[in-house]
């Protein structure tokens, strides 16, 4: 299994060298992340899992998944959030580049160009599953709303919705609750809480038949105690000190 520790020390390696980042948001998502990676693992036999991360600004913890999994080299980590990359703080969208097929810069985006991508996987007789990652700040947009309509209309089977609920919105515009009350709205939809940092729990949540909301409860900033649900680390750039101080946590 990936080492969850591993990446997010990677996700701090970028913030250092870069300047710039959302460590929180990141850190947040990281065993969403290897599920995901489990269960295509799995899938791989009969048919492809294909990702798309809307929350762009967690894009440090999909660098370092990558890196990790040996589908972006060291050179390449290097040059993320350097002056003339291509690689930066939000999810670039790369030509002819199967890792980067969609730019998620602004929210709420990556949930209908998922749809629209399996819609025309089902147009062609594809039978792959899609995956997208959003953050629960994202259900406030009215194309998350939009997007459920559809997929109660067009039944594609084999979406998968897994948000964030890192409770990073409630502060401004509460969102869970109405998040967790859904079933009655969306029928056809499956709705299923798990805990966002059991990876076991994830890749169950995965790996079942339909069209499903995965709400995975997490923690902004797990495992790091005094990052952990403070809003001061969501675009903060930690000393040197306290980058070794956070560190210590990820054994």
């Amino acid at each position: 299994m990936l080492s969850a520790s591993k990446i997010r020390g990677t996700i701090i390696d970028l913030v250092i060298q870069s300047k710039e980042g959302h460590i929180g948001s990141s850190f947040s998502i990281v065993e969403m992340l290897i599920a995901v990676h489990e269960v295509a693992a799995i899938m791989a036999a009969s048919n492809t899992t294909h990702f798309f991360l809307s929350k762009g600004h967690a894009s440090y913890a999909y660098y370092a998944l990558l890196n990790e999994i040996g589908e972006l080299n060291d050179s390449e980590l290097s040059s993320i959030g350097q002056l003339g990359s291509k690689w930066y703080g939000h999810l670039p969208f790369i030509q002819r580049d199967s890792r980067f097929q969609f730019g998620s810069g602004s929210l709420g985006h990556g949930l209908p160009f998922s749809l629209g991508f399996l819609y025309s996987l089902r147009c062609k007789g594809s039978s792959d599953n899609v995956v997208c990652l959003i953050g629960d700040g994202e259900a406030n947009e009215g194309t998350f709303w939009e997007t459920l309509l559809l997929v109660n209309k067009l039944r594609p089977s084999g979406l998968k919705i897994m948000v964030d609920c890192n409770q990073s919105s409630e502060r401004a515009i509460p969102v869970l609750t109405a998040l967790r009350g859904l079933e009655v709205s969306f029928p056809y939809i499956n709705f299923i809480t798990c805990d966002g940092h059991s990876i076991t729990e994830m890749v169950s949540a995965l790996k079942s038949s339909g069209d499903s909301v995965i709400l995975c409860e997490t923690k902004k900033g797990f495992p790091v105690p005094f990052m952990t649900g403070n809003p001061v680390w969501h675009h903060r750039v930690p000393t040197l000190e306290e980058a070794e101080k956070i560190r210590e946590f990820l054994t």
